[in-house]
């Protein structure tokens, strides 16, 4: 049998075969498949895949993500990484990761391919994840950095530091 005249599974062009030695009637045959790249993927490996004596295996390409990434196919004839959307981000290289991390409470990441996540300043606060902006803490309210509640310390519950009564806060 010659594994040359083997076609693969899925259609790849390119890529090397070779005989597995020794020689077994269920994985006579290897492919390598040829090397990628992936927009935003960091790595993609080219795996070694067996003739199984009807079909070749699956798993030609496995993949690993920028920072601001995700991966979003591997173990295939087609890897790819996706970006992270705004509200979410991804901060290692050679991620392994299939989805990216929502902004913490407190936190927001304003834009599309993030690699990390940015505290709201003080006036504003986040209180749910995922955020892509702050928003303004609430009138007669004060918080600082990484506000999570719309009133974080209550003005008006405040003792004054002079006796003085009626005014506003």
């Amino acid at each position: 049998n010659n594994c040359n005249a083997l076609t693969p599974a899925v259609a790849v062009t390119g890529g090397t075969y070779s005989s597995v030695t020794p020689r077994n009637a269920k994985t006579q045959c290897r492919y390598v498949a040829p090397a990628k790249t992936a927009n935003g993927c960091s790595t993609v490996t080219a795996n070694t895949v067996s003739y199984s004596g009807n079909a070749w295996g699956s798993g030609y390409y496995t993949a690993k993500a920028d920072k601001g990434y995700r991966v979003s196919a591997t173990n295939t004839s087609a890897p790819a990484c996706s970006i992270c959307l705004a509200g979410t981000y991804q901060g290692t290289t050679d991620s392994t990761a299939n989805a990216c991390t929502p902004a913490s409470k407190g936190y927001y990441v304003a834009n599309d391919g993030a690699s990390s996540q940015t505290k709201c300043t003080a006036g504003t606060y986040t209180d749910t994840t995922g955020k892509a902006s702050c928003s303004t803490i609430t009138d007669g309210c004060y918080g600082t950095d990484g506000a999570t509640t719309s009133c974080p310390n209550n003005c008006n519950a405040l003792t004054p530091a002079v006796a003085v009564t009626g005014g506003t806060y």
